[in-house]
C-alpha cells in the first residue's frame, strides 16, 4: 500500500503459479500434483481405458483357438499353451493401465487434501470402488493451494489440455 492517494489501484488478476504444467507423460504416469474432477475422468478413467485396449485385444485373441475346435472336444495342448501365453501377455499389458488409474486416483486424493496412498482403498472389494467413485469422481477438491500443489481449477490451462 502506498501513501500516494492518486496512485492507480492494482490487482493480481492471474493466480501466481510457480509450477510448470505437467506433460502428458506426467499426467498419465506420475502420482505428483493435483487433478480436478474433469481431469480425473479424462486422464484417469478414459486414459486407463485406452491404455488397456491392447490387453483386451490380446485376451480375446487368446481364446480364439478354444473355439476353433470341435464342440465338446478336449482342448489340445497347443490351444492351452496359446491361452496361457495370451493371458500372461494380457496381464502384462494391464499393468500400465493399472498404473495410470492409480496415478490419477493419487492426484485426485491430493486435490482433496489427502495422501495419494488413499488410492489403495480401491482394493477393498465393493466398498473401495464405491468410495473411489464418490471421493474421486464426485466430490469437489480443496479450494486454493494445498501441500500437494496449486488448485487445478485456478490454473490458466484448460482442464484436458
Amino acid at each position: 500500500m502506498s501513501d500516494n492517494l492518486y496512485q492507480a489501484p492494482t490487482a493480481a488478476l492471474q493466480p501466481e503459479t510457480t509450477e510448470a504444467p505437467l506433460s502428458l507423460k506426467d499426467k498419465l504416469f506420475s502420482g505428483k500434483g493435483r487433478f480436478s474432477r474433469s481431469q480425473y475422468w479424462g486422464y484417469g478413467v478414459l486414459g486407463s481405458f485406452l491404455v488397456s485396449l491392447p490387453a483386451w485385444f490380446v485376451y480375446g485373441m487368446a481364446f480364439i483357438p478354444l473355439f476353433m475346435g470341435e464342440q465338446g472336444a478336449e482342448p489340445s495342448d497347443g490351444q492351452i499353451v496359446t491361452l496361457m501365453v495370451g493371458m500372461l501377455v494380457a496381464f502384462l499389458l494391464y499393468i500400465p493401465a493399472a498404473w495410470v488409474s492409480f496415478a490419477a486416483m493419487s492426484k485426485r486424493f491430493h486435490d482433496r487434501g489427502k495422501s495419494g496412498w488413499m488410492a489403495l482403498v480401491c482394493l477393498i472389494p465393493w466398498v473401495g470402488g464405491i468410495w473411489i467413485l464418490i471421493e474421486c469422481g464426485c466430490l469437489v477438491g480443496t479450494p486454493g493451494p494445498n501441500p500437494y500443489g496449486s488448485d487445478p481449477l485456478q490454473s490458466n490451462q484448460p482442464p484436458l489440455n
